[in-house]
């Protein structure tokens, strides 16, 4: 063996071995080959497995010394095997600038170092290498580093294969074009298998900010609910500028701003690239990768962002269109459900309807539409007047005592004026739905109906159906009482006013009413007092007087069929009505209850004025003359408190009404003043002995004997009581027209008490 000294190496020269001894070359040779056609085998799988396998046959060729494969790494070397080897340690020894021509190089101390590549290299514990094992390692050298090159071939084939494989997923998410979240993610997750990264992430563009849609890989929540604005970090730099951007030092880099270092050191991010998406013109996102490890991005994986991005846009804008039209299908396939069940539901209607009209046609009544509601609507239901009083109902057991006062309070939830309103409410183990029946802008009953599930449209409808139909069937019904009404009407004023032979004629008329006037009855007046000055006072309109004497006349019929109302008429203010014949107390009370109950409601104050009875039809003339003339007493002498007179309780004053109808009833008023005005005042001081002494004095004739007996008291207090009289009034009860004067004055007074007094005990 010959030693040559190369830049302070030794280096070995080969020598040919000794003639005649062909065996140990032939063995040679044959391992030889099979060590290189382990490692092309090898070459097949990795770079790493030919560098396992070349370390292996190294050191078979060395005869069992060991042997590494080590690399060159910064200005040193370093082991790459898996195999352990004491000579790990010794790879540092090796000098950076060890010859590379694949001569084999002794290193004293540390072993001899066979070249393979640039960077490459063998190393082996033996210090002695013979000239024919020498050439048997430069051979196989060779053949390592033609393995290697064809495993880090076959790595690039199938990187180049996997990006491909890669695109091709990408791609295949575009035609498919699922939802845009499923396929941003999709994108997402290749991108960062593809380009070796740590985090990837697509931001989408909302206004002037993006918003983070996907993220893999990420350790903490911010960065998956990241905003950057234009310019702040990696994204919003490439949001500005249009263009990629690289950053191999996040944290060190000069490009971006520090608003989001803070993330970067959460994540422990030591380099990023990010590329736009680009759309019509205009950046619609930002696709991202980012690598924890100290490994920058190259030029290559640029590109290779810049084309996902591309794709990525494709892939977002069909996602986009692919919502879209999935958004416009289901909006239309939901319009269309909707027709459909609006033509069914207006059949239903309809049918309804019909149902309804013609059971109104043929006299059905409130019973057949409450029948056909439960019917159409799968419900129960109750027909009930304005008191809550039961109509009609199907099936008729239903309306029972809760169900009334259910329905009670449900009416509560419905304002005054909510007449189209239906209130709904839920009832144990069902719904209760209320509402109105309206006639005339007024409230005249309820339909209510149970359902044993939330009431849907067709539940609605057909209750609104009921209510119009139960409507139109009590208009139908009070068109005819208001004819049967204008008809009794007339007859009664024929009976009151007409001649003989006309009242005779309505008599005759009456029996086709059944109405039987045969027995005593009284003639009632009602008239309703100052209501033109009220209206001018409150702004009323004609609708809203004629309102209020519909209001009066109604009421007044209700109140008074509770004393056998035979016959009812208006003429504006004025109510006229025949009745039995009941007592004049009872008489009163139920005047004076009518008279609270319009004034409470309708807020007009009423006069009543009540005739004496009247056994025959022919004295009903009379009798009407007797009730005006009590209506005009308790309008003239004023007693807010009673508004009701009796004709019997008149007395003398009939004939002074009768003869002054015209009179001003405050004329009456200032003649009792005139006359006892001064009495008065002194009475009201000393309980009233003045009036009771006159009034005593006048009834017993004049005498004061049998006025002292009636008072007892003695004579001399009677005269002493008169002439203080005589002296307060300035009347002299010795002349008769005097007398006659202060008899009036004190009957009109008297009956004004009377009226007063009775008031109070009525309260």
């Amino acid at each position: 063996m010959h030693k040559a000294k190369r830049s302070g190496h030794l280096v070995v020269v080969s020598q040919p071995s000794a003639a005649g001894d062909p065996a140990p070359a032939v063995d040679a040779v044959g391992g030889l080959g099979e060590a290189l056609r382990a490692m092309a085998d090898a070459a097949l799988a990795s770079e790493q497995g030919v560098k396992e396998i070349a370390a292996e046959r190294f050191a078979a060729v060395l005869g069992g010394h060991d042997a590494i494969v080590v690399e060159r790494s910064g200005m040193g070397w370093c082991c790459v095997g898996s195999r352990a080897s004491r000579l790990g340690d010794r790879a540092a020894e090796v000098p950076a600038t060890v010859p590379m021509s694949r001569d084999i190089v002794v290193l004293p101390g540390v072993g001899a170092f066979i070249s393979v590549k640039p960077d490459v290299g063998v190393l082996t514990d033996r210090q002695v290498i013979e000239a024919d094992r020498a050439v048997m390692l430069r051979s196989l050298a060779i053949g390592f580093d033609l393995a290697l090159t064809a495993a880090t071939q076959n790595r690039v084939t199938r990187d180049a294969m996997n990006e491909i494989g890669s695109l091709q997923q990408i791609a295949k998410r575009i035609l498919s074009a699922g939802e845009l979240d499923e396929v941003v993610f999709s994108i997402t997750r290749e991108t960062t298998r593809l380009l070796g990264a740590d985090i990837g992430g697509v931001f989408l563009r909302d206004g002037d900010e993006l918003v983070m849609r996907s993220c893999v890989g990420n350790d903490t929540l911010n960065i998956d609910r990241l905003r950057m604005k234009r310019g702040q970090g990696l994204a919003g730099r490439v949001l500005d500028t249009a263009l990629p951007c690289r950053v191999d030092d996040y944290l060190g880099s000069e490009q971006l701003n520090r608003d989001f270092f803070w993330l970067a050191r959460d994540e422990h991010i030591r380099c990023a690239v990010g590329a736009p998406l680009h759309a019509r013109g205009e950046v619609i996102g930002v696709l991202e990768v980012w690598r924890r490890r100290n490994v920058p991005f190259t030029d290559q994986d640029v590109q290779r962002l810049v084309a996902l991005a591309n794709l990525t846009t494709i892939a977002i804008q069909n996602a986009q269109l692919y919502e879209s039209q999935k958004a416009a299908m289901g909006q239309l396939t939901q319009t269309n459900e909707n027709l459909r069940r609006q033509n069914e539901f207006v059949q239903l209607s309809a049918q309804l309807q019909d149902d309804l009209i013609g059971a109104l046609l043929v006299g059905g009544g409130v019973t057949a539409i409450a029948r056909i509601v439960a019917r159409h609507a799968a419900v129960e239901v109750a027909i009930l007047g304005t008191d809550f009083g039961v109509m009609a109902a199907y099936p008729t057991s239903v309306a029972d005592a809760a169900w009334l006062a259910r329905a009670e309070t449900a009416s509560l939830q419905l304002p005054g004026h909510a007449n189209s309103t239906t209130a709904t409410a839920r009832w144990q183990d069902a719904w209760l739905s209320l509402r109105p029946i309206v006639a005339g802008g007024n409230r005249i009953g309820w339909v209510s109906a149970l359902s044993p599930t939330e009431p849907g449209d067709i539940q609605e409808v057909a209750i609104r159906q009921a209510a119009v139909a139960s409507a139109l069937y009590c208009l139908e019904q009070r068109s005819a009482s208001q004819a049967r009404a204008s008809a009794l009407s007339a007859l009664m004023w024929d009976l009151l006013e007409g001649t003989p032979p006309v009242r005779q004629s309505a008599l005759d008329r009456l029996m086709d009413f059944h109405i039987d006037l045969q027995g005593p009855h009284r003639v009632v007046h009602g008239t309703i007092d100052g209501l033109a000055e009220t209206a001018r006072g409150e702004g009323w309109n004609m609708d809203t007087i004629e309102r209020k004497q519909r209001a009066v006349l109604e009421a007044s019929e209700h109140a008074l069929s509770t004393v056998s109302l035979k016959l009812i008429a208006s003429r504006g203010d004025l109510v006229v009505a025949i009745i039995s014949a009941l007592d004049a107390a009872r008489a009163t009370r139920v005047l004076k209850s009518l008279h609270e109950e319009i004034l409470a409601k309708d807020g007009v104050r009423t006069f009543w004025g009540v005739s004496a009875p009247s056994e025959s039809p022919s004295q009903l003339p009379s009798a009407n003359h007797e009730a005006r003339c009590a209506t005009l007493a308790v309008a003239k002498l004023g007693t807010p408190k009673n508004p009701v007179v009796i004709h019997e309780h008149l007395g003398v004053l009939t004939l002074l009404l009768q003869g002054s109808e015209i009179a001003d009833g405050r004329d009456l008023r200032k003649f009792i003043n005139r006359i006892l005005g001064p009495m008065l005042k002194y009475d009201s001081a000393h309980h009233g002995v003045l009036a009771k002494t006159i009034r005593a004095y006048l009834d017993n004739d004049c005498s004061l004997k049998l006025t002292a007996q009636q008072l007892f008291v003695h004579d001399k207090t009677v005269r002493y009581r008169l002439a203080q009289f005589e002296e307060l009034t300035g009347v002299d009860l010795r002349r008769h027209r005097e007398r006659m004067s202060v008899d009036l004055a004190l009957l009109m007074r008297d009956f004004a008490t009377r009226l007063a007094d009775s008031d109070g005990a009525e309260g």
